[in-house]
C-alpha cells in the first residue's frame, strides 16, 4: 500500500532512485514555446532513454501528455507513468525480462 505523496515528493524519490542506479537524468519544464505534453524527467543509461511522467495516485495525464506518450512509443522509445517508485522498479524489471538480462538497468554488471 502506498502512502499518499505529492508529485514533488514522488519526483524526488524517482530522481534519488535513478542516481542510485547510475542513470543520468534531467527534468523538463513546460514553458512558452516548448513541445506540449513533455514528460517530467528524461533518464539515460548505456544508450537507453526513458521518458518518465510523474503523477500522484489520482493524477491524470493531459490529452497532450497522452499524445506525447503515443508518439514516443511509436518511435520505439520507453515511456513510463510513475505514481510511486514501485512503478519505476516494475519498468526496470519488465525491461530486464524482455532482454533476458542482457541489458543491465541496475548497474551491477551483466548477468
Amino acid at each position: 500500500m502506498r502512502l499518499k505523496a505529492t508529485e514533488t515528493e514522488i519526483k524526488r524519490t524517482v530522481k534519488e532512485y535513478l542516481i542510485l542506479k547510475g542513470w543520468f537524468h534531467f527534468p523538463l519544464l513546460q514553458g512558452i514555446g516548448s513541445y506540449k505534453g513533455l514528460p517530467d524527467i528524461i533518464a539515460c543509461k548505456d544508450g537507453k532513454v526513458l521518458f518518465i511522467e510523474v503523477k500522484t495516485e489520482k493524477g491524470k495525464q493531459t490529452a497532450w501528455q497522452r499524445v506525447f506518450q503515443e508518439r514516443i512509443e511509436k518511435a520505439g522509445c520507453r515511456y513510463v507513468l510513475v505514481r510511486g517508485i514501485e512503478d519505476l522498479q516494475k519498468e526496470f524489471d519488465k525491461k530486464r525480462e524482455e532482454t533476458n538480462f542482457e541489458f543491465d538497468f541496475f548497474g551491477k554488471g551483466m548477468t
